[in-house]
């Protein structure tokens, strides 16, 4: 069954080999890692679909035009994108392992050197084998990995000269640790995060692992896992950073108003009551069923809130008549500037003299 994705995984593979060992060279080590970050960047295009409907939940609670319900976590959707990646994630494990045949461990078949260099491997033609072996990155073979015995070390010493542990061990630890890097940041900025904010099951254990149990699990692959595999990784944690960057930029954009808004309730006389999706140049609110293209601008700044700030910083108490009314006014026109009243009000409290007002105790014994 699995054939039918080793056969998709080496045509992308092998495309990407040919175009970049046209450039570069059938046996240039950057030319093999770019064809393999070329693979990874086709099938997450493929997939980014089920990332979309990931966050579609998530997209339609925030701008609230659903309910204030949590989101509801799309498990189908979740399950499928994690599968393929599996899937995937054995099928070019096997394409790669299959450049070196020379071992006998799992899916291994014992061959001779000159065995392994002359038979072709899924699409690729024996030619294309001899210069998998011959590549190299900063000196380490791309099919090689740390605990690769020494006896078949010395095998490559025919294809691209010598090698040793402690070159594919720099080269092997350094992709590991960039990639275990990029997947901790991803887990912070990851929509799972959205989930689990809302305890939305069973989003925060998958959240807790995303951002601190595959970090620990990426730096063990960097032992096992071959080079170029370890490429495949990274490549696949730098396509996940920019799908987020992407989607958050999804989550936090207002949906533009439509000819038929979706109320979120209805009042006791059964009238639909609409989202409020922005605010008039005077501050009024706009529902969706009043928005028209044009008419809404973005919340302004309270500019009494403004005045409080630099007051605060500068003019200690003489911020606080100002920062309250600031505040009756955001409370009726919902400005922004909260804030800066957050800020300057305790800046011009701090102004004050320490004995601006005695302790009743301390006045109580200077009357006896």
């Amino acid at each position: 069954m699995l054939d039918l994705v080793y056969s998709p995984v080496s045509a992308v593979l092998l495309a990407g080999h040919l175009l970049f060992g046209a450039v570069l060279g059938n046996a240039s080590g950057v030319g093999w890692v770019l064809a393999v970050l070329v693979t990874v960047f086709v099938f997450r295009l493929c997939m980014f679909p089920l990332a979309v409907l990931q966050t579609r939940p998530l997209t339609k609670h925030e701008i609230g035009t659903e309910t204030t319900d949590p989101p509801q976590f799309p498990l189908v959707s979740f399950t499928t994108r994690l599968v393929v990646q599996i899937v995937l994630f054995i099928g070019l494990l096997q394409v790669w392992k299959s450049f070196d045949r020379t071992g006998r461990g799992v899916g291994q078949l014992g061959m001779s050197l000159e065995q392994n260099a002359s038979s072709p491997n899924y699409l690729f033609s024996a030619d294309d084998v001899q210069a998998m072996l011959s590549s190299r990155l900063f000196g380490a073979p791309l099919v090689a990995r740390i605990t690769t015995p020494r006896a078949e070390l010395r095998a490559f010493a025919l294809f691209g000269g010598a090698v040793s542990t402690p070159a594919i061990a720099l080269v092997a630890l350094t992709v590991a640790v960039a990639t275990a890097t990029l997947t901790v940041i991803n887990g912070s900025t990851s929509p799972l995060g959205y989930f689990a904010r809302h305890r939305v099951r069973p989003t925060p254990l998958l959240n807790a692992i995303s951002r601190w149990v595959l970090p620990v699990l990426v730096v063990l692959a960097g032992l096992v896992l071959p080079i170029g595999m370890l490429v495949y990784l990274l490549g696949n944690s730098a396509c996940t950073w920019l799908e987020h960057r992407v989607l958050t930029r999804r989550l936090t954009t207002v949906a533009p108003a439509h000819d038929d808004p979706r109320s979120i309730g209805r009042t006791a006389d059964g009238e639909p009551i609409y989202p409020v999706i922005g605010y008039t140049a005077a501050g009024a609110p706009v529902t969706a069923n009043q928005a028209a293209p044009g008419t809404l601008v973005h919340a302004r700044t309270n500019s009494m809130a403004v005045v409080a700030l630099v007051l605060g910083v500068c003019a200690g108490p003489l911020a606080i008549p100002f920062g309250h009314v600031a505040r009756s006014q955001i409370r009726r026109t919902r400005e922004h500037g909260v804030g800066r009243l957050d800020t300057g009000l305790p800046l011009a409290r701090h102004h004050r003299r320490p004995d601006h007002r005695r302790p009743r105790d301390s006045a109580r014994s200077h009357l006896i």
